[in-house]
């Protein structure tokens, strides 16, 4: 039994393995998203290890430990570093696990057009946005004709796959209608065109695979949100966090370097890192020039003395 309860919010893959007499097998395989702050049993713990006064975003190091976060951290096994600690998770390939046949008959009335070609969805298909503290962000790819219409989810009708086709993300249920999720490339410019390839039939679906610009699969990496407030986050799905921008047009940037933040009328400052060999930090000084040195111990993975050194 699946219980959400235990598990932190995001996507995760559900696999069903049924086992004949003979010896073979069957599997069956769903996507789902965990959504919910009732996590029973879940210890979690932040400390707040430094706070630089700017305007518009803070500029803080926090470092939270979570129970069911066994991975290694920023700082040791469970602890991360709380603001880069946003994840991109995708129910799989958003190019893959679609299928198409050409609309005949009153079976596919529901489907707009005639005579057309439909694409339906053989899978679930979205992106999950998890910030720190579990508040979970849930987009679903829409792929549109050359006129706008939406030929998948959406079921309008085209009469060709040749050509490109547009790309859109919707917020889905429990997410602000005004959060948008927009695929950028690695100069940040917007990748909204895909191709369709697929041999549709009169008597049975076949499979549809929707391609990218580069050619491969569509599979986008990289997004800009926009959340309700307005903030926009470039975010992606290996390291999570990238950089943050508020309305007035203040950023704040995370790498493995340190914090960066930027604003019009203070400038510029940073909070830099220093890591070992495991990736975990060992010393963050601050704009300053002060010192914060953590060191652990190796019966203990995860705790971190934290002493200020002017």
């Amino acid at each position: 039994m699946l219980d959400p309860t235990l598990l932190l919010n995001g996507t995760y893959v559900v696999s069903l393995i049924v086992v004949q007499p003979d010896g073979s097998d069957d599997v069956a395989t769903a996507n789902l998203s965990v959504d919910g702050n009732m996590k029973l049993g879940a210890f979690t713990l932040s400390f707040t290890d430094l706070s630089v006064p700017v305007a518009g975003i803070p500029l803080q190091v926090v470092r939270t430990y979570d129970s069911r976060n066994p991975a290694g951290g920023d700082f040791g096994a469970g602890w991360t570093l709380d603001i880069k600690n946003i994840q991109v998770e995708e129910s799989g390939t958003m190019g893959l696990g679609w299928e198409c046949g050409i609309e005949t008959g009153i079976s596919l009335s529901a489907y707009s057009g005639n005579g057309g070609i439909f694409i339906s969805s053989g899978q679930s298909h979205f992106v999950d946005v998890v910030f720190p503290g579990g508040k979970v962000y849930s987009f679903e790819p829409h792929f549109l004709a050359s006129g706008g219409q939406d030929i998948a989810p959406g079921g309008h009708s085209v009469g060709s796959l040749e050509g490109d086709f547009g790309v859109r993300f919707e917020p889905l249920f429990g997410t602000a209608p005004n959060c948008t999720l927009v695929p950028i490339d690695g100069s940040g410019r917007p990748v909204t065109s895909v191709s369709a390839t697929g041999s549709p039939d009169e008597d049975v679906e076949t499979d549809l695979e929707f391609g990218s610009e580069g050619g491969g699969y569509y599979d986008p990496q990289r997004f800009l949100m926009t959340d309700e407030n307005g903030n926009q986050y470039i975010v992606n799905t290996t390291s999570g966090f990238e950089q943050m921008t508020t309305l007035a047009g203040a950023k704040l940037k995370v790498d493995n370097a340190g914090i960066h933040w930027t604003g019009a009328a203070q400038g510029s400052k940073d909070v830099l890192f220093t890591r070992d060999s495991q990736g975990r930090i060992t010393q963050i000084q601050d704009p300053a020039g002060n010192l914060y040195h953590y060191t652990y111990d190796v019966n203990e993975i995860g705790r971190a003395s934290c002493r200020e050194r002017g």
